[in-house]
């Protein structure tokens, strides 16, 4: 496979780059050895990627697969180019349990904008280590993100302070809190729909008769506050995986792998006793914000939410 290298990087500059690029080991991986064509990346156990029974989850073997895979075909990837999976098979042979993850990730087949990769993943045991899963994966290699320098978002002389315009919307401003005014209408404010097969809010504009959308509330904050989409293959990320909390703090432009892991890494939030479960519905009574509350026990905003009405 080396002869097939079309790159001008080495394997210390390519580690380097895959970690900067948006892929950050947010699971806790750490990298180990590193060679064109080979990669290797470690998982250690945490409550974050472990089921209630005490083995590794399948979304993290299958996250951890999936970041061998395209890290070892990004090693032979031309300069100005990225990785994005675009097909991935995993078969689960053993439950995963142990101190650790080791994830081998290796190119079977490296073409100009198509690779083929394999990734294994073994477990630690007392006699040795243990295959638990194999994944195979292809993956394109996509242009590099270019960041462009944000506009600074513009006041909105027809609404309150702290609302700013909507680009591509005139008749339509925004706060960072993701509260939506209109300037044609009587008391100014938008209420949002929720999406009932998502969770997400959408709220419908209309700049003229003609122009009728129903855009997403995150991705209009974004717009304003953040800049537009990178590119087509990025996707709004909700970084506590609350889908109605459209907090510009909340939200970034990513990758579809960085906002599965988002969701994955939310799931180890911690539990909540019925003694702060009770504090939680006198403070709301009190009058603090389901934000304020959920900061203050460390948990999402639908989790506290779901307390109130009482579902959880």
């Amino acid at each position: 496979m080396k002869g097939e290298h079309r790159g001008h990087h080495h394997s210390g500059s390519r580690r380097q780059e895959f970690c900067g690029s948006g892929n950050d080991p947010c699971l806790g991986q750490e990298i180990g050895n590193v060679d064109e064509g080979t990669v290797e990346i470690f998982l250690p156990n945490s409550d974050a990627v472990t089921q209630q029974h005490g083995f590794f989850h399948g979304g993290a073997i299958a996250t951890l697969a999936d970041d061998a895979a395209a890290f070892a075909a990004y090693t032979m990837m031309e300069d100005g180019r990225q990785p994005l999976t675009v097909e991935f098979k995993i078969n689960f042979l053993a439950p995963a349990e142990g101190p650790q993850l080791r994830a081998i990730g290796t190119v079977l087949r490296s073409g100009r904008s198509v690779a083929h990769s394999r990734a294994d993943v073994f477990a630690q045991a007392e006699g040795g280590e243990v295959l638990v899963a194999t994944a195979l994966a292809t993956i394109k290699a996509t242009r590099a993100v270019v960041e462009k320098e944000l506009e600074t978002p513009q006041q909105a002389n027809f609404a309150p302070e702290g609302f700013f315009r909507i680009p591509g919307y005139e008749n339509y401003a925004i706060d960072k809190g993701g509260r939506i005014y209109s300037k044609k209408k009587k008391n100014g404010f938008l209420k949002p729909w929720t999406e009932k097969n998502n969770g997400y809010q959408r709220v419908e504009l209309r700049d003229n008769p003609e122009r009728r959308e129903k855009p997403f509330v995150h991705d209009l904050v974004l717009r304003t506050f953040k800049g537009n989409r990178p590119n087509f293959e990025y996707v709004a990320r909700h970084l506590n995986d609350d889908p109605e909390d459209n907090r510009v703090e909340n939200l970034e432009w990513g990758s579809r792998r960085q906002n599965s892991k988002d969701s994955l890494q939310n799931k180890g939030q911690p539990a909540l006793s019925d003694g702060e479960k009770s504090q939680i519905a006198k403070l709301y009574k009190s009058g603090n914000t389901q934000t304020e509350i959920a900061n203050k026990f460390g948990v999402s905003q639908r989790t506290i939410s779901r307390i109130i009405s009482g579902i959880s």
